[in-house]
């Protein structure tokens, strides 16, 4: 069961409202109250930015949402690593199983992530590959095609025209993307 009182004393803690939440999660303010009140499931993915948005662990989030944090692990394929400009380098051998999160939906896979980011660097990177582009990748930290070109991680925005999508990534920012793919980031553990 959800720890309403908890989430609604730290949103009051980081002097931000339920509807800049909103806005964070790109989600209806009702479905924030929803959530909040038990009525609707938080997500992963939302979990994530929730945790951000009030600067705390994701697990403290987890465990006030009444979500399992520990003894539910599942383990998913590490299937590549990223590079200092985002690209993501998927490998034919899989180099290991690593622990993801236990609501990690069926079919996640991890990259490591390989840059000169000391913060950042040999953490690994969740995400649930897709076809087309997912409403959940808009506004946020994803993984992305475009055309048949390399998977890359960036932030999304729709772009300027009807089917195209700004992206921001580490080194550079591309206008008027069209995407073949695109899937939000669902966690990342340093």
């Amino acid at each position: 069961m959800i720890d309403t009182n908890w989430f609604q004393g730290r949103i009051k803690d980081v002097k931000k409202s339920q509807r800049e939440l909103a806005t964070v999660l790109g989600i209806d303010p009702a479905q924030v109250t929803n959530m909040l009140r038990g009525k609707r499931r938080m997500q992963l993915s939302e979990a994530a930015i929730i945790a951000q948005f009030l600067n705390v662990p994701v697990e403290e989030v987890l465990a006030h949402a009444g979500l399992p944090v520990n003894g539910g692990a599942r383990r998913v394929k590490l299937v590549g690593f990223v590079d200092d400009v985002g690209e993501v380098h998927l490998s034919d051998k899989n180099e290991a199983d690593v622990e993801a999160p236990a609501m990690a939906p069926e079919g996640t896979i991890a990259v490591r992530m390989r840059s000169n980011d000391m913060l950042m660097r040999g953490g690994l990177m969740f995400f649930k590959p897709g076809q087309g582009v997912e409403a959940g990748a808009i506004g946020r930290l994803s993984v992305c095609r475009i055309a048949a070109g390399p998977w890359l991680v960036r932030s999304i925005a729709p772009g300027l025209e009807s089917g195209t999508y700004d992206l921001t990534g580490p080194a550079d920012e591309i206008h008027g993307a069209r995407l073949s793919a695109a899937v939000p980031v669902l966690w990342i553990r340093p």
